[in-house]
């Protein structure tokens, strides 16, 4: 809740066509695997160590390493601007030592304390208590009217 507070204290004077809100696990899982193919439903899983790295869908970063060398990696617009993240793949580091990432909307199921992450390695995690964490941050998603454009 203090996430959501702070994001909407730092848009207060935005212009009111303008919202923003944060991306939703769910909405990432959408993004890299939009036909489900690992089966892992972040909604109602459990287990906030069980990673999904967004290049090659399994538990492990060979993909993301195997991207970033070539500079070709699809997803590393979802992890752009957080910390160190040039070693996987994507375009520019965060300014700064923080963050290493940034929070979603979803929490981590059976959970009160626990909220899924994106990580600067390219995966979702919900390891860390919100409560208690400083390495992420806040990436708000912001809607634009078409008749702003």
């Amino acid at each position: 809740s203090e996430i959501i507070e702070q994001l909407k204290t730092d848009t207060s004077d935005w212009d009111k066509s303008l919202s923003a809100r944060l991306i939703s696990a769910a909405e990432i899982a959408k993004i890299i695997d939009p036909n489900n193919t690992t089966g892992f439903d972040y909604k109602t899983n459990t287990n906030g160590n069980k990673i999904i790295f967004f290049e090659d869908l399994k538990g492990v970063n060979t993909g993301t390493i195997e991207c970033a060398e070539n500079k070709n990696c699809k997803y590393a617009w979802l992890y752009d601007r957080t910390k160190e993240c040039e070693n996987q793949g994507c375009l520019n580091n965060a300014i700064g030592t923080y963050p290493s990432g940034y929070w979603t909307s979803t929490p981590l199921a059976g959970s009160l304390t626990k909220v899924w992450y994106l990580v600067l390695y390219g995966h979702l995690h919900a390891y860390n208590d919100v409560d208690a964490n400083t390495l992420y941050g806040i990436r708000p998603v912001i809607t634009i009217p078409k008749s702003n454009l």
